[in-house]
């Protein structure tokens, strides 16, 4: 079997790749009041953190820092 390390580096860019999609769809939550900030934060949680969710943007940043499984 030919296994294929990541350094801490390439593990930490992916990371950081991951972090920066993340803020960047964080953006978009309404912070005019607590109220809608609260809402807001809950429909950003469903949409952007769920498995299938974070398992496309991660697939996405792999495909962007041309790393492959």
């Amino acid at each position: 079997m030919n296994e294929q390390r990541l350094t801490d580096q390439d593990k930490f860019q992916v990371f950081q790749g991951v972090m920066d999609k993340m803020y960047e769809s964080f953006e978009s939550v309404p912070v005019r009041d607590f109220a809608e900030f609260s809402a807001g934060v809950f429909n950003w949680l469903e949409e952007y953190c769920k498995p299938q969710s974070l398992r496309t943007m991660v697939h996405g940043v792999l495909r962007e820092q041309n790393y492959t499984p």
